[in-house]
């Protein structure tokens, strides 16, 4: 029986173990896994349906987590029945987090989306950048799109269950409400603004917050 076991390690180790492909109202869900027995391993997975396709390869390592996930065509208002969501979505993510004890994981997110189409208009060349480094934590929205320009940053930091001395900076270059299918009620105009706003405290336990500073 050891020497059974020490095969079946070595099975597991070299090729992983195939997960069996799940296939349910339209669409196939398969992949592979392995795990090691100091919790490390890799998990591979791929799903496709008339919806759109997804691909992800992650390294699994004790609390850390690396690796990449590729979003193709995939249609999330289809998919969880819900009109208001986006139909079309295509994203490349690379993330490298550490799952420590604090509620927010340590590490980096960067997320591409080449295109996204919302309300019938399809938003280009998006980029979407989280980083923790175990106090300061920044989040970013880029968009160059030709109806949507603008880049906003939050910037605060963590403690405890507490985000303090949040700061957020948002630069819309150039925003066109009717023709990314929001309203008409700016008619045909394009909107720019740059705005900044600071926030002592949000308390995620009291879910209170104490503005303090300034919007221009």
């Amino acid at each position: 029986s050891e020497h059974l076991l020490k095969n079946v390690q070595t099975v597991l180790n070299d090729k992983g173990v195939r997960v069996p492909s799940i296939q349910y109202d339209g669409f196939e869900l398969k992949g592979r896994m392995k795990y090691a027995s100091d919790t490390c391993g890799w998990l591979q997975l791929n799903y496709q349906s008339e919806a759109g396709a997804v691909d992800a390869d992650l390294e699994l390592k004790k609390t850390r987590m690396n690796g990449a996930i590729a979003v193709q065509s995939l249609n999330i208002a289809r998919i969880l029945k819900r009109d208001s969501l986006p139909t079309l979505l295509d994203a490349d993510v690379d993330l490298n987090l550490n799952f420590t004890d604090k509620k927010i994981p340590v590490g980096t997110i960067h997320c591409t989306i080449p295109q996204v189409i919302f309300k019938n208009y399809p938003y280009k060349n998006i980029n979407i950048d989280f980083n923790h480094d175990h106090r300061n934590l920044v989040a970013s929205v880029q968009s160059d799109d030709h109806n949507a320009a603008l880049n906003i940053q939050v910037v605060s930091q963590l403690e405890g269950s507490s985000l303090k001395n949040i700061s957020t900076t948002a630069r819309v270059y150039r925003l066109h409400p009717k023709n990314l299918h929001l309203t008409s009620h700016f008619g045909g105009s394009s909107i720019s603004l740059n705005a900044e706003s600071h926030l002592r405290e949000i308390d995620a336990s009291k879910k209170f917050a104490f503005p303090e500073g300034i919007l221009t």
